[in-house]
């Protein structure tokens, strides 16, 4: 009776372990996942970092070249002209800025993925506002 009840146990350990091996596996999975989301963010960010750093140093030259021909003194500063010292060499180094850490753990990877999106998407507003810049200074020309 007693051997049968071991019995019994050692089935209910073995579907247990089962059960926690393929939850073992789901869970890698879903680590590699995101590990992989988090470096295309990673590599999203810094490629927008150099377009965002390229164009605000064209603007920065744009707005030198027009100076010398201003009638009444210096071009009137807009904001990005404003914000040239966030576009510093400094700020180029993306990763080591926002202290973006790579991590083992699910919740810290998912929460370093919905940082990464928060960034993309700032820096989605701050291109279209840069844009925005760069057609009105063509036109003023």
């Amino acid at each position: 009776e007693e051997i049968a009840k071991l019995q019994g146990d050692l089935v209910q350990k073995k579907d247990e372990i089962d059960r926690t091996d393929v939850l073992l596996e789901k869970l890698r999975r879903e680590i590699v996942n995101l590990t992989d989301q988090c470096t295309l963010y990673q590599e999203t960010l810094a490629a927008k970092d150099e377009v965002v750093v390229a164009m605000s140093n064209e603007l920065f030259q744009l707005k030198k070249q027009d100076r010398p021909r201003a009638a009444g003194g210096p071009v009137p500063s807009s904001c990005p002209a404003a914000a040239q010292d966030l576009f510093s060499e400094d700020a180029a180094s993306p990763m080591a800025a926002r202290g973006v850490a790579m991590s083992t753990t699910i919740g810290e990877l998912k929460g370093a993925v919905e940082q990464l999106k928060d960034t993309v998407g700032a820096y989605q507003l701050q291109n279209d506002f840069l844009n925005t810049e760069i057609v009105e200074l063509d036109h003023l020309r």
